[in-house]
Parts: structure tokens; C-alpha cells; sequence
């Protein structure tokens, strides 16, 4: 959203922060779970994620990746994207342990593998569809 459609270097008074906001809002209005990911500093992302917290009345679930920045670069390296920005760009914008005070984020460092991250996710927030479905009797799939 904020460096393909806005255009925007990521400031904290960029546009695109209430739009991801309202994004978001209007997903989960929608009855759609809605997933916010992104480099997203506390400076600018902060309040609306909080406003996201408060507002919305099912469960909401934070995450925050503390990745050192070496190893940051490292996984960079192997994305498609590689070649989009440099290290030295990366570090401009990197900020160690930049935790929300509120809505408490859950934290998952650099030993887990994107596999473990995902399925710890899928399976905490619910979203796991082995945890969330169920063959009955009469082979009709039902809410777990």
C-alpha cells in the first residue's frame, strides 16, 4: 500500500497509514479477517493500530518479527525483491525492539522458520483450518 500505490517513503505522517487503517476496518466489517503486515514503525503506526485494538470488537492479534538487522539483510538477499533496496537503505529505516506499548504484540525471534511462524499464527489466532474444521459422521465439514 504505502510504496506501491502511495508512492510514499514511509514517514509517520504518510497517507497510506490511515488508508491500511480503514483497509483493514473495512475487511473486518466485512466479516473478513484482515492481516496488517508491513515494516511498520511505531513512530506514525502506532495509534492506528491501537485504534484497530480498541474498535474492533473480536479477538485482534499483534505479532512483531525481532529479527537482528544482519540476519535482516541476510533474508533480504533471497527475496525476488532483492535488488529494490540496498542494505544501507535498510538501515536507515530499521528499528531494533520497536514494540507498541498497546496492543501488546507477541514476540517471535529469529530461531523460528517461517514454517514454525506461520503455523504458530494459523494456530493461535484460529485461523488454522485443521484446528478450525472437523469431518462429522455424515462427512459434512462442521465448525470445530
Amino acid at each position: 500500500m504505502r510504496r506501491t500505490i502511495f508512492q510514499e517513503p514511509g514517514r509517520p505522517d504518510d497517507a497510506s497509514i490511515p488508508m491500511i487503517g480503514q483497509i483493514a476496518r473495512h475487511a473486518l466489517g466485512r466479516g473478513f479477517h484482515a492481516v496488517v503486515e508491513g515494516i511498520m514503525p511505531t513512530l506514525g503506526y502506532a495509534e492506528m493500530f491501537a485504534e484497530l485494538a480498541r474498535d474492533y470488537a473480536g479477538s485482534a492479534y499483534f505479532y512483531y518479527l525481532d529479527i537482528p538487522f544482519e540476519e535482516t539483510v541476510r533474508r533480504h538477499a533471497t527475496r525476488e525483491k532483492a535488488s529494490a533496496f540496498t542494505a544501507e537503505a535498510m538501515a536507515e529505516w530499521y528499528r531494533p525492539q520497536d514494540l507498541l506499548e498497546w496492543p501488546r504484540e507477541t514476540v517471535i525471534d529469529q530461531t523460528s522458520s517461517l514454517d514454525a511462524t506461520v503455523q504458530r499464527i494459523l494456530r493461535e489466532t484460529g485461523l488454522d483450518p485443521a484446528a478450525q474444521l472437523q469431518v462429522g459422521d455424515d462427512d459434512r465439514l462442521t465448525g470445530g
